[in-house]
């Protein structure tokens, strides 16, 4: 469950944001070096102040696996609608073809390849990332019952005969 929401929350924000970034230059000088640099912080440090971030706490799961999996989607699929053909651009302002046109025909279909592949990347973190987020706030889920197997292991002590 934790997955399913925290990718549905990446892929909203991420298409947001790298649909901003494309209609606005000062929004992509902005943004994009932000994005870059929050991947180096420590999530897990920043959410684990309880008096700090108490929303995030308990929500850690959803939050954790939306924020990891942001940077592939949002760089990803900005880095695909720069990409695109510029001639086709071109043709199309030559056909009288407005700003919402040309991102349509030309700019989302150029950006799939590259969205796709951001992706991939996503829903192959998404679970180590739901994981990380149950683990350190979650009620329920795979990361809680690691930590309860955890404060359960006895190390099996055997004595080799002489």
């Amino acid at each position: 469950m934790s997955t399913g929401i925290g990718l549905v929350l990446a892929l909203i924000t991420g298409i947001g944001i790298a649909a901003l970034m494309d209609f606005s230059p000062f929004a992509h000088r902005a943004l994009y070096p932000i994005l870059v640099v929050s991947q180096t912080i420590q999530i897990l440090a920043i959410c684990t102040d309880t008096d700090y971030l108490v929303w995030i706490w308990s929500n850690a799961h959803y939050f954790y696996c939306g924020a990891i999996l942001l940077l592939s989607l949002a760089i990803s699929t900005a880095d695909g609608l720069t990409s695109s053909d510029p001639e086709l651009i071109a043709l199309l302002r030559a056909m009288g073809a407005n700003k919402r046109q040309i991102w349509r025909m030309v700019r989302m279909p150029s950006a799939l390849p590259s969205f796709f592949s951001g992706l991939r990347l996503a829903v192959t973190y998404s679970v180590v990332a739901a994981t990380i987020g149950e683990w350190v706030g979650g009620s329920s889920g795979l990361g809680l019952y690691m930590l309860d197997l955890k404060t359960r292991w006895q190390p099996i002590r055997y004595s080799l005969p002489c």
